[in-house]
């Protein structure tokens, strides 16, 4: 009899255990601000709605600040739900669009990207006017491309980012548009772990304007650092990045410097006034590579002055962060031509840099020149002893062993494409497109268990959330050195 009351009490006490569970459920949604309705649909609490609490503050303002502005930009309503589980309904997307347009009427143009963190599936659910744009095709390139590789990296907060600027992109067809973190989150330096690589090993923008991955300056140094070239691109438009690696593994400074300057776009899109300051440890390398814009004030000779005079002594000194700041401050300062920043003297610099492009532009049509009164003189003592020896009968021509061929040859470029995308078709056990009978909405969603086998490689600097922003390009002009 004991045994038995023991075995209904273990019973009972498990039973409100459980009813305690599922009750403390809903009120933990409601103490997050997140309440469902009699039908267990979430009911509208912003455009960024992060039930399972996967987001950073720092993210949900960044995601929150773009999509209000889109709307506000282009009038589409686009909205992010991050939640446990979708419980199994295939139409969890749509019956939430359903039940929020009839708040706002706008989402009938407007998008709902979903991603259920117990059950790996995500999903989107589009109104009937963002079908024209957001077709099936396209959002599962939203979900191929620019969700599912990082977020089974587990780089999740990044992953939706990036699926939320891609489908902004396709609903609004405005390819210029980008997302900048906050400045507070981008001044916070991130760990060595978070920066990454290109398949060409170039390092991913992460928004912010230095790029610490040699480590080298403090966590106040990089606040500091960051918080100014933010300002500086807030203020004048004028982009200057620092990129400090480990490493080039042999390739020459400033052609590794290059390639991210133009991965990047530092500079204004026409204006092209963007600088990159790159460190290389393990060689001893300094560069600073100018853009299109910016290479007629900030020469070479004075890019040569800024390694020479203050980047130099700095890390032989043992003061390399300082040192950094202020060769940032230097290229900012001539830039912008506020002499308050500038240490390195700025005299001849323009002259200097002039008198070498003469040297260089006489030297070259000296030769050339050269080359048109030889190619005259040589021509005139061929046609000179044509005649001679024409009158004797003898053919030059022919002298040569036959008749004269002109060289020719034909080149083929070689051209090739990839994808980012691998063929995946038999890796997803479970994957299902659904069409609700209200064809006022249209939901997509697959499961993501495959996200482990998917591909973790990084998309491409275009399909980044984190670009410059500008669109600038560079010549190649600036200057190297050593420490």
């Amino acid at each position: 009899m004991d045994k038995k009351r023991m075995t209904f009490k273990a019973f009972f006490i498990s039973l409100l255990a459980v009813l305690s569970l599922q009750a403390a459920v809903p009120q933990a949604n409601q103490a997050q601000g997140f309440t469902t309705d009699k039908d267990g649909l979430y009911e509208w609490a912003g455009p960024v709605m992060d039930v399972s609490g996967l987001l950073t503050p720092e993210d949900r303002g960044d995601l929150e600040t773009f999509l209000k502005q889109l709307q506000e930009d282009t009038g589409i309503p686009l909205a992010v739900m991050v939640v446990p589980s979708m419980n199994g309904d295939a139409a969890f997307c749509t019956k939430h669009l359903q039940k929020w347009q009839k708040e706002q009427p706008a989402f009938e143009s407007g998008a709902l990207l979903t991603i259920a963190t117990s059950d790996n599936r995500v999903g989107m659910g589009k109104g009937k006017k963002a079908l024209e744009r957001l077709t099936s095709e396209l959002t599962d390139q939203v979900f191929d491309d620019y969700l599912i590789p990082d977020y089974s990296a587990g780089r999740k907060a990044e992953s939706i980012r990036k699926a939320v600027l891609r489908t902004a992109v396709i609903l609004s067809g405005d390819e210029s548009l980008t997302f900048q973190r906050s400045k507070q989150a981008l001044m916070v330096k991130p760990v060595k772990a978070e920066y990454r690589t290109d398949k060409e090993g170039r390092y991913e923008w992460t928004g912010s304007f230095v790029l610490d991955a040699a480590d080298i300056l403090s966590a106040a140094q990089y606040g500091e650092l960051a918080g100014y070239l933010l300002d500086l691109n807030d203020s004048t438009g004028v982009q200057i990045a620092v990129l400090t690696v480990p490493t080039t593994d042999g390739e020459p400074v400033h052609d590794f410097a290059v390639r991210h300057f133009e991965k990047w776009q530092l500079g204004q899109k026409g204006v092209d006034n963007g600088a990159l300051l790159t460190i290389v440890m393990d060689s001893h390398d300094l560069d600073i590579t100018t853009g299109d814009g910016t290479e007629g004030v900030l020469t070479d000779i004075l890019c040569k002055r800024i390694i020479d005079d203050v980047l130099v002594p700095a890390f032989r000194g043992g003061t390399q962060g300082s040192g950094v700041i202020s060769a940032v401050h230097n290229m900012a300062g001539i830039i912008t031509k506020d002499d308050s920043l500038v240490t390195v003297s700025r005299s001849g610099g323009e002259a200097e840099d002039a008198k070498w492009y003469e040297i260089l532009g006489g030297a070259a049509i000296f030769f050339l020149l050269m080359f048109l009164l030889g190619k005259a003189i040589i021509g005139g003592l061929k046609d000179i002893l044509d005649v001679v020896l024409g009158s004797f009968g003898i053919d030059l021509g022919k002298t040569s062993g036959g008749s004269k061929k002109g060289t020719s040859y034909s080149g083929s470029s070689s051209s090739y494409s990839s994808s980012s995308r691998s063929s995946y078709s038999t890796s997803r056990p479970y994957r299902y497109r659904y069409d609700d009978d209200d064809d006022s909405y249209s939901s997509s969603s697959y499961s993501s268990s495959s996200y482990s086998s998917l591909s973790s490689s990084s998309s491409s600097s275009s399909s980044s959330s984190y670009r410059s922003g500008g669109g600038g390009r560079t010549s190649g002009g600036g200057a190297s050195g050593k420490w």
